[in-house]
């Protein structure tokens, strides 16, 4: 019996072993394959000497007091009437930083005037583990019920199904978040974003854990939702 326990110990060190090596190589064939991807696309490394800039790219993705983001691995493409910038978010610990999101995107624009506002998806299907997505939305509620206040869109059925909106100023974000706009923005299940001012950024949602560890980001189809988004938002 204790020989059976001896083997079983050494199989699951080499499966781990082997699945560590794995999700490295992995990583970085992803990341390779997503900085080439957005050269592709125009974007062009970027150094932003603006401490006050990249405080607020990772300011909006705070949710907790104690958490210490920053934005890294920063990319700039310049349109003719906004800048279009793709980084990473980091959260700094004790034990160095660690990566939280990937390929997240941020459009800038003067033609930008935004209350500040959360959107984030409502997680409805069974994923990874077997929890239902139903389990978060409390978790939800209790993150951002200090800053911020959960405003309903009780007449608006599709989007209150599928979103939850958070924000400080309920008359403005009630006036920002038109019946056009959420009609637009429950169109599409996995919109993530982030206002403010003349800022917004934009992540997806992977809702299949084991899709998103194997599959490469479709910045392409990132970039063109973000202006797809900056299109419904820009003053006209």
């Amino acid at each position: 019996m204790e020989t059976i326990f001896v083997v079983m110990a050494a199989v699951f060190t080499i499966l781990s072993i082997l699945v560590m090596i794995w999700l490295r190589n992995n990583q970085k064939r992803i990341t390779k394959n997503y900085v080439n991807s957005a050269l592709e696309l125009g974007f062009e490394p970027f150094q932003e000497d603006d401490p006050i800039f990249l405080y607020r790219l990772a300011n909006l993705h705070k949710k907790i007091g104690f958490q210490r983001l920053e934005a890294r691995n920063l990319y700039r493409r310049q349109g003719s009437d906004y800048q279009l910038y793709l980084f990473d978010l980091f959260m700094k610990g004790s034990e160095g930083p660690s990566r939280l999101k990937e390929a997240v995107i941020a459009v800038q624009s003067t033609l930008l005037n935004l209350p500040r506002v959360s959107i984030k998806p409502k997680l409805r299907q069974r994923g990874f583990l077997g929890f239902s997505g139903k389990l978060l939305h409390p978790i939800a509620d209790v993150l951002f019920s200090r800053e911020f206040t959960q405003i309903r869109f009780e007449r608006n059925p599709e989007f209150e199904r599928q979103y939850f909106v958070f924000g400080r100023d309920e008359e403005a974000i009630r006036e920002f978040l038109s019946d056009q706009v959420l009609w637009r923005l429950s169109r599409d299940q996995n919109w993530q974003i982030e206002t403010e001012k003349d800022l917004f950024t934009f992540t997806m949602l992977e809702r299949d854990y084991l899709k998103m560890l194997k599959a490469d980001v479709d910045l392409k189809q990132l970039v063109s939702e973000a202006l797809v988004i900056f299109d419904l938002f820009r003053e006209r």
